[in-house]
């Protein structure tokens, strides 16, 4: 019914290391880089507004609890 042949597969060796693979390997990698730069300098950049935000919300509490 169905005839199951063994692939052939020449220089096995040769194609595990070649150029394109390392090529795509790296550019993987360098996209993992970018994709963790801008996720640090984005929640840097939040965590930078809370704090803001937080202070803020500080001073005028302080200021109405000075007023009253």
């Amino acid at each position: 019914m169905n005839s199951h042949q063994q692939a052939r597969l020449h220089n096995r060796a040769k194609a595990r290391f070649s150029l394109t693979g390392a090529r795509r390997g790296l550019s993987i990698a360098l996209l993992i880089v970018l994709i963790v730069a801008v996720m640090t300098a984005w929640f840097g950049f939040l965590g930078w507004g809370l704090i803001e935000f937080l202070r803020s919300l500080v001073g005028f509490v302080k200021y109405l609890w000075s007023t009253v």
